[in-house]
């Protein structure tokens, strides 16, 4: 009796040791997304048996913080989808999602796929894990402040453009940097709880951590002492807000902006519309112009890259280069107009937005404005449909 007990779950283990070695899984994804992309998370299933088998994928959507389920945030709303194999075959499923917005960080996700017998009993599984990073897609423009601590010093406060929003605590490379007219013998800037203070300097420059940044973006105070004279005054840092900006600013009276892209068809650069359909492997030629019939000093532009594309920036376009943007300056070339171009290899499919351009423009005409702040022209990013 207890043989044919020990035969029999020996049959069943390895009945379901078997089925588990029949079908392997796989998952494929964008290497990043923003908030706001639509992806696909893409399964790739191998029936390595000598007979067809039928079963079940499923997703699941984790955030690896606290292992918390985000399956709602990101519309994960197939997450289970059946599959037919026949023996020797290979199958890829989708399973679109949408980049949830206000979280930043990274997602990580489990694909399953069960064997059934009888379409109901499982009798073997396969398992994959991976991760990616989502970020925002929102943009900081942050303009310089001028600061009187007294009447022989003038401080003047830059601030690092910053591609994160205030809800998350994953703030990275923000930075904030000022500069006296005249020495300062003493500088505090305080943050919540916590402060920096430096002795003997006509600059103050710190690279701000991210347990220093809150949801309350005004009450940072900067307190400086000149030859004994202490600044009484506890400045209030003012940030620009942050927002997904939404309405384009093509020009003004001084400035304009263009953004073309373009795709090789039949060896022919042609124009890319709004909701194209493109296809992995295509490439994109992105160009921005400025046009600037007017004096200026500097021209920076940022602009958000692809999750679903590899970047290709030519070598003498001299671009700080990031995980999700890059940022290009411009000195005063006397030209009336500025270019610079850089291309796209699409790798994943999927909706994805291509990203905003931001361009500050630091103008020697009286026009700009009485604070000097930066003009700012931004054009918003298109969506592109990637296919197989």
């Amino acid at each position: 009796m207890q043989k044919q007990v020990f035969l029999l779950m020996l049959l069943i283990f390895g009945c379901y040791f078997f089925a588990s070695a029949q079908v392997v899984i796989r998952g494929s994804h964008t290497p990043f997304l923003r908030e706001g992309d639509k992806t696909f998370i893409v399964a790739t299933l191998s029936n390595k048996s000598n007979k067809p088998v039928t079963g079940q994928i499923h997703l699941a959507l984790i955030n690896p913080t606290n292992n918390n389920p985000v399956d709602g945030w990101f519309q994960n709303v197939f997450p289970s989808q059946y599959y037919s194999l026949e023996a020797g075959a290979t199958q890829q499923i989708q399973f679109p999602i949408q980049a949830a917005f206000g979280y930043i960080q990274m997602l990580h996700y489990q694909l399953e796929a069960t064997v059934l017998e009888n379409k109901k009993e499982i009798v073997g599984s396969s398992n994959y894990t991976d991760s990616f990073y989502v970020y925002t897609n929102r943009i900081l423009v942050a303009d310089s402040i001028l600061i009187k601590t007294n009447k022989d010093t003038l401080l003047k406060g830059v601030f690092n453009a910053l591609l994160q929003s205030p809800e998350s605590i994953t703030h990275n490379g923000l930075r904030i940097s000022y500069q006296a007219s005249t020495p300062l013998d003493y500088w505090k800037l305080e943050m919540g709880n916590k402060q920096f203070t430096t002795i003997g300097r006509t600059g103050f420059d710190t690279l701000l951590l991210s347990d220093f940044i809150s949801s309350d973006m005004g009450k940072y105070t900067l307190q400086t002492n000149n030859l004994g004279l202490l600044n009484t005054t506890q400045t209030k840092i003012v940030w620009s807000h942050y927002n997904k900006i939404e309405k384009p600013v093509f020009k003004n009276a001084l400035f304009s902006l263009q953004k073309t892209m373009q795709q090789k068809i039949k060896g022919r650069w042609i124009d890319v519309s709004e909701n194209a359909s493109l296809h992995i492997g295509d490439t994109i030629n992105v160009t921005i112009s400025i046009f600037t019939p007017t004096p200026f000093n500097k021209i920076q532009i940022t602009e958000n890259t692809m999750g679903s594309a590899r970047l290709l920036l030519s070598e003498n376009l001299e671009a700080k280069k990031y995980d999700a943007y890059f940022t290009k300056e411009i000195r005063n070339k006397g030209l009336t107009k500025q270019q610079i171009q850089y291309q796209y290899v699409l790798t994943n499919a999927g909706v994805y937005t291509t990203g905003n351009t931001v361009v500050n423009i630091e103008a020697k005409a009286a026009k700009q404005s009485a604070s000097g702040s930066p003009i700012k022209l931004f054009i918003p990013g298109t969506q592109l449909r990637i296919e197989e």
